[in-house]
């Protein structure tokens, strides 16, 4: 699960599904409440006796905690090494890195659009509204090659860190949605792993030059300062499930289709944000815009080069992507 919300594309949610562990997943935490999380802080001081450990195990069993933390080390494990090279991937290899997001991503589009039970004009309506707000709010920064100089002050990325990984956390809920493509939509994808190996490189000492422009975006933040933006984002995500995995089941539970619909539409955005072809934006000397990671996301999408060998790499590699994505959809179909 962590390695499928690293990589745009691929849930989460479908690989719970494929291993058939959906189901515990979501009772798991509708369980984590506030209350429950400060029960068992207070009964881990406690442990030293027979009765603190009763109670502890009691509390914590309510949770399932074991696999709480089990699926958490995994998919903190899956951050550390996807960090140390889709970065990488995504500012020097665009056109090949964008083609396998999207072949991953377009089979995803169907599964929440086959769960709607009835189709109505609502849901044609609710599909168009996700639509608009996912490529209206990347079209809005379409070309705005002066924000791609600037650096994002601490406060600034306070607020990101938080925001982003409160909306993108919601994809841990639902099968056909990811993590990293929200925050891929967002912006702050290549940011965000960024701070991850920023703090990994403080630890080892080593930078390669393959991590260098991704960590040029958060090169001005110190050690202590990385620690308490990836901190918040750690927040974000434990908020992001405990609120507003609950506002999803209950849309859900009173507006399955039009939620459903909604939720299509963000996906199906796909098609644009991730197009792989972009505009290189320019200096006024011609020369290619620096920090690339900053200034894709607000790059225009153009036709590709039809004779080109990078198009005929991108068509293999979208195709092969493609088939491993709907591969896992429908033994994910099969597991419900």
């Amino acid at each position: 699960m962590g390695t499928a919300d690293v990589v745009p594309g691929i849930s989460g949610g479908t690989l719970a599904l494929i291993v058939g562990i959906y189901e515990r997943l979501i009772n798991a935490l509708k369980n984590l409440s506030p209350k429950i999380i400060i029960n068992i802080l207070k009964t881990v001081f406690s442990c030293g006796s027979k009765e603190g450990r009763e109670a502890f195990l009691t509390e914590f069993k309510k949770i399932d905690g074991l696999f709480l933390m089990s699926l958490g080390a995994g998919i903190l494990t899956a951050i550390i090494v996807g960090s140390s090279f889709i970065p990488y991937l995504i500012i020097n290899h665009t056109e090949l890195t964008f083609a396998c997001f999207l072949g991953l991503i377009i089979p995803s589009i169907f599964l929440p659009w086959s769960m709607i039970k009835e189709r109505k004009t609502s849901s044609y309506l609710f599909f168009l509204v996700g639509l608009a707000i996912t490529v209206g709010s990347t079209f809005a920064a379409k070309g705005d090659v002066s924000s791609s100089h600037q650096v994002i002050s601490f406060s600034q990325a306070t607020w990101i860190c938080f925001s982003s990984a409160f909306i993108a956390i919601c994809a841990m809920i639902l099968p056909g949605i990811s993590g990293s493509f929200i925050l891929m939509l967002l912006g702050q994808y290549i940011f965000v792993l960024g701070l991850v190996t920023r703090l990994i490189c403080s630890i080892t000492g080593r930078v390669s030059e393959r991590k260098a422009e991704a960590l040029s975006l958060v090169e001005h933040f110190s050690n202590t300062q990385t620690i308490i933006l990836l901190c918040l984002f750690s927040l974000g995500c434990l908020l992001g499930l405990g609120i507003m995995s609950r506002v999803i089941h209950k849309a859900l539970e009173k507006f399955h289709d039009d939620t459903m619909a909604l939720l299509t539409g963000m996906i199906a955005s796909a098609l644009y944000v991730l197009w792989p072809f972009k505009i290189n934006m320019l200096n006024p000397d011609g020369t290619i815009l620096a920090n690339k990671g900053k200034w894709i996301p607000r790059a225009y999408n153009t036709l590709p080069d039809f004779a080109s060998k990078t198009f005929i790499q991108a068509i293999i590699i979208f195709t092969l992507s493609l088939s491993l994505s709907y591969f896992l959809i429908k033994k994910g179909n099969k597991a419900q």
